[in-house]
């Protein structure tokens, strides 16, 4: 049986909190075929957007795209290189960054995934402070979509197919991409679970200012679930390591619809892999709903260490490349069958992994 061993500890900036990876996850280069660069050169732009349904929010936002660019590579992509038009229109993928971190903090996601045949557009959440981009951040990522559906001019028009979309992020970013599936907030049951001792993060903090800062972007019935901030062309969605599972409750999760691939780390002490994770996976109502398990991984930055974001790339090219693509032969990869060749890796819940 294959062992993943991850190397290195890495301290994750700004409001996240250091995590201290316990010895796991390496892989041998062919054990992870798509971690590998695909097979397109990948160029990279950027634009800067005003939503001005959003009291003139600024988005300063990346673009990695497949490229006529011999040279370039997911590791080092070509400024505004010729797209390579070959295989025009791509899904799009919108990607959301962890808290604190910027349009750049895609995890490599964003260039290898364009190496891949999507189009990746990642943009700046500016989260300071932190509490109003729970609102915040699920716009963002329908403005974006909004906005490159209408893309009539410049060296992308043509590129993007924005009727089969993905999304995906880490941390506070995998919360964006699940708050994009269907899934909706449930206000009594998050301020049930504040009341509880054991639940004690900034979403309780804040929760009043929360409320009365949502209620700019139209009205919330008490009791009743918020609206959904989703969108009929995302078709699969990939949260990271996602936080605040108590936002959405049973009752929240099940409204979920959108093909959903989970990944998370059972020692993570951040965004608590049980509480989180594993219950949004329980519950959550999308009919193709799948749990990757990173074991004795705590919550870090997989961007500074090569082989959890290996890890990461080749199931999420996988996932997308499957409902999006329509590669059938990566359904393969979505099995426990393959992910039981990796001791460190579990296609399920694992219990009793973070002591």
């Amino acid at each position: 049986m294959r062992r993943l061993r991850m190397l290195g500890i890495v301290l994750v900036p700004v409001v996240m909190l250091a995590g201290l990876a316990n010895p796991a996850l390496a892989q041998e280069p062919e054990s992870l075929p798509l971690a590998a660069q695909g097979p397109y050169g990948v160029g990279v732009l950027t634009m800067e957007f005003v939503d001005e349904d959003q009291q003139g929010r600024e988005l300063y936002v990346m673009i990695w795209y497949p490229a006529d660019a011999g040279r370039s590579s997911y590791l080092m992509p070509e400024y505004d290189a010729t797209p390579d038009k070959s295989g025009a229109p791509y899904p799009l993928i919108l990607y959301s960054h962890y808290m604190g971190g910027n349009a750049s903090n895609t995890l490599g996601a964003g260039p290898h995934l364009a190496s891949y045949g999507f189009v990746v557009v990642s943009a700046d959440h500016n989260d300071n402070p932190p509490w109003p981009n729970l609102i915040h951040r699920p716009l963002d990522i329908l403005y974006m979509l909004g906005q490159f559906s209408t893309l009539d001019e410049g060296s992308l028009t043509g590129m993007m197919d924005t009727n089969m979309v993905g999304v995906t992020g880490y941390s506070s970013g995998g919360t964006t991409a699940l708050m994009v599936n269907g899934t909706r907030v449930d206000p009594v049951y998050h301020v049930a679970m504040c009341a509880e001792e054991e639940l004690d993060d900034w979403t309780c903090h804040y929760w009043d200012d929360i409320i009365a800062y949502r209620e700019q972007y139209g009205p919330v019935t008490a009791g009743e679930l918020w609206p959904p901030t989703a969108d009929e062309r995302i078709r699969a969605v990939v949260p990271i390591a996602p936080c605040y599972a108590s936002l959405y409750g049973t009752r929240g999760l099940a409204t979920a619809t959108v093909p959903t691939l989970l990944i998370g780390n059972t020692a993570d002490t951040l965004c608590d892999y049980e509480r989180d994770a594993v219950f949004i996976h329980e519950h959550l109502g999308a009919t193709d709903n799948y749990l990757l398990s990173l074991i004795g991984v705590d919550h870090l930055q997989p961007g500074e260490d090569k082989n959890v974001q290996a890890i990461y790339n080749h199931f999420t090219t996988a996932f997308f490349g499957y409902y999006l693509q329509g590669h059938e032969d990566y359904a393969d990869f979505l099995t426990a069958e393959y992910v039981g060749q990796f001791e460190d890796l579990a296609w399920s819940a694992v219990e009793d992994q973070q002591d």
